[in-house]
C-alpha cells in the first residue's frame, strides 16, 4: 500500500496494490486491515514503559509485584528480562502445542494465564540467555492492566496510536496472544 500526504494532512496519493484474499480474487484496498502478529511486540514494549515512566511500575520489578501467581522458580523475573526475551519464560504456543491443544481452545485472557502459570520451570535462569517467548509480552499486558487499571489496548489507543495519529490501528485479543 502506498499514501503520499501533503503537509496538512491530507492526502495527495493513496493506492493499494496486490490481493487480500487470492481465493476469493479479492484486491487489498487501502482500507485493508492486516494482522500484524509479532510486529505489535513494540507497542506491548512502549506501553510497559510509558507505564514505567509514569510510576505504576519499574522495568526492574519482579514480575510477582503485579502477577503474584506464579510458582517461585528459585530467581527473580524482571519486566527488563521479560522485554529482553531473557526471562526463561517457556513460549506459551510451544506448550500449548505439546499439550496437544489449540489456541482456538482458549477463550479468555484468564484461561491463558491459567495455563502459563502451570509452568514448573524455566528454559534457563533469568537473565543469562535468550529465548523467544511470547509468554514474555503476554504477561506483560497483564502486568500493564493491574498495574495501570487499564488494559494493554485502552492504554495504546490512548497514549500510542491517538498521538500518532493512527485512528485505525487496534490492539485486539489475537495481538496480545501473539
Amino acid at each position: 500500500m502506498l499514501t503520499w500526504s501533503n503537509k496538512r494532512g491530507g492526502f495527495v496519493y493513496r493506492k493499494a496494490y496486490g490481493s487480500a484474499n487470492l481465493e476469493l480474487g479479492v484486491p487489498l484496498s487501502p482500507q485493508s486491515v492486516f494482522y500484524m502478529g509479532s510486529v505489535s511486540k513494540q507497542f506491548t514494549a512502549a506501553a510497559v514503559v510509558l507505564a514505567a515512566e509514569r510510576g505504576f511500575l519499574s522495568l526492574d520489578d519482579d514480575v510477582r509485584k503485579d502477577i503474584p501467581e506464579p510458582p517461585d522458580y528459585g530467581h527473580v523475573i524482571t519486566l527488563r528480562q521479560m522485554l529482553h526475551h531473557t526471562s526463561g519464560f517457556r513460549d506459551f504456543f510451544t506448550l500449548i502445542f505439546l499439550s496437544g491443544r489449540n489456541v482456538s481452545d482458549f477463550n479468555s485472557t484468564d484461561e491463558i494465564l491459567k495455563f502459563v502459570l502451570r509452568q514448573r520451570g524455566l528454559n534457563n535462569v533469568p537473565g543469562d540467555e535468550w529465548i523467544y517467548s511470547n509468554t514474555n509480552y503476554f504477561l506483560l499486558g497483564v502486568v500493564v492492566k493491574r498495574a495501570t487499571k487499564k488494559s494493554l489496548a485502552e492504554l495504546a489507543t490512548e497514549n500510542i496510536f491517538r498521538a500518532l495519529g493512527m485512528s485505525h490501528t487496534r490492539v485486539s485479543t489475537m495481538t496480545i496472544l501473539s
